[in-house]
């Protein structure tokens, strides 16, 4: 009689079939209802704070983080691209570098300048500020001079502030004719790369004659002319008390 029925309902209404057919089934309904349970607990969303309040996260955020960002959503990558973001971050990783960011040089920078200096390694930043070290001022406390002779040094040397000068930039820039208007000597400086030198001379003792006055009236060069294939520079002085004027050359 069993038998004939099993055949008739086929093989799953065998016992430890049936038993084991339950058990599943159980098995099935627990594991949903853990998952609505899970899915009933509220999720923290970043997005839906307002958007002053991203701002403060991002700027918090480590600078490989914050470009981490930009692969989650549009909203993210558009925040994580603000350059007021970013200005704080890169003045968050110089302070903690000790290195000095000003406000002028920040002015400067883009947004992608902020942010390769924000993520550069620490190793580069380390040798920044070794470099700067290096060629830095020194950290003793220094002197006080003045104001011209600290921010304008002499530009040719021999010469101070005190000396009463007249300087003529000539023609092609490449030459310099300083007259001293207390003695009246004139000078020719070729301006090099590695600073200007003093190639000729002209003191006023070489061209001072009877009846002439004091050099300061007489010493300012009124013209000067290049002559031949440019090897000859003529100046024209008074030096004379009726102001006529004599040629003097400086071989350059």
């Amino acid at each position: 009689m069993m038998s004939r029925l099993q055949g008739t309902l086929g093989e799953n209404l065998r016992p430890r079939r049936l038993l084991r057919k339950l058990s599943d089934l159980g098995r099935r309904s627990r594991s949903k209802v853990r998952g609505e349970e899970r899915t009933a607990v509220p999720v923290f969303r970043l997005l839906e704070l307002s958007s002053d309040v991203v701002e403060v996260i991002i700027r918090c955020s480590r600078p490989m983080d914050v470009l981490s960002m930009r692969r989650t959503c549009t909203a993210l990558n558009v925040a994580s691209r603000q350059r007021q973001s970013w200005i704080v971050i890169a003045q968050s990783v110089a302070a903690a570098h000790k290195m000095p960011l000003s406000l002028s040089t920040i002015a400067m920078m883009t947004v992608q300048d902020l942010e390769r200096f924000a993520t550069s390694p620490a190793r580069s930043l380390r040798a920044l500020i070794a470099a700067s070290k290096s060629r830095g001022r020194s950290k003793k406390i220094p002197k006080l001079r003045s104001r011209q002779a600290s921010i304008f040094p002499p530009i040719l040397p021999g010469y101070s502030y005190d000396m009463d000068l007249d300087i003529s930039l000539l023609l092609g820039g490449g030459y310099l004719l300083v007259t001293k208007t207390l003695t009246g000597d004139i000078a020719l400086w070729r301006l090099d790369v590695d600073g200007p030198v003093e190639i000729a001379a002209l003191p006023f003792s070489a061209r001072a004659g009877p009846g002439m006055l004091k050099p300061l009236s007489y010493c300012i060069v009124n013209a000067y002319q290049f002559w031949g294939d440019g090897t000859v520079l003529r100046i024209v002085t008074h030096a004379t008390p009726e102001q006529s004027t004599e040629c003097w050359r400086i071989s350059v």
